[in-house]
């Protein structure tokens, strides 16, 4: 179980920074032709970081207490 989690943080903060290059490269050509459209895509990809990084705080904070609880059933 704590191993899977561990699996989940390491894909989630690859996906996080991922989607940071892509917001970074996004913001550099937002003053193109189709400006409309690339912010739509930042806004998606801002939105999509947060909810991330959201999911990982949780789980961070869950972790305490799966462990105590691997602990409790050994």
């Amino acid at each position: 179980m704590i191993v899977g989690m561990a699996r989940d943080a390491v894909h989630a903060n690859t996906l996080i920074e991922k989607l940071r290059g892509e917001l970074a490269r996004l913001k550099r050509a937002q003053f193109g032709v189709s400006s409309e459209k690339l912010q739509a895509r930042v806004e998606q990809l801002e939105l999509a970081i947060e909810a991330l990084e959201v999911d990982e705080a949780e789980r961070l904070a869950a972790a305490p207490v799966v462990a105590e609880a691997v602990e409790a059933a050994s």
